[in-house]
């Protein structure tokens, strides 16, 4: 149970990460977007939140497979996250727009 939570923290904290490299780039951080970020995180970690719980609550001793899907779920979305963050971290800006 222990190596379920340290793999459950360390997959959420990279998907925090992934959003926060999102975050610093962005150029008006309002109340707004920081609240639409966390309710984004939070929709995005809640399968493996809710099937780190249920595993807790009512261990087996069969494989679960709900468990299994739900990492590999966030973390396909952590790839994908933070893959759009590093593009969206280091995009050229145009001459246009800089006053």
């Amino acid at each position: 149970m222990n190596s379920l939570l340290l793999i459950t923290f360390l997959s959420l904290l990279l998907l925090f990460f992934s959003f926060l490299l999102i975050f610093s780039k962005m150029e008006r951080k309002t109340t707004i977007r920081l609240i639409s970020l966390f309710i984004v995180y939070i929709c995005m970690a809640f399968p493996v939140l809710y099937t780190v719980y249920h595993e807790w609550k009512s261990p087996s001793l069969t494989t679960n497979i709900g468990l299994g899907m739900s990492f590999l779920f966030t973390w396909i979305l952590t790839a994908i996250i933070f893959i759009f963050s590093i593009f969206f971290r280091f995009k050229e800006e145009d001459d246009i727009y800089s006053l």
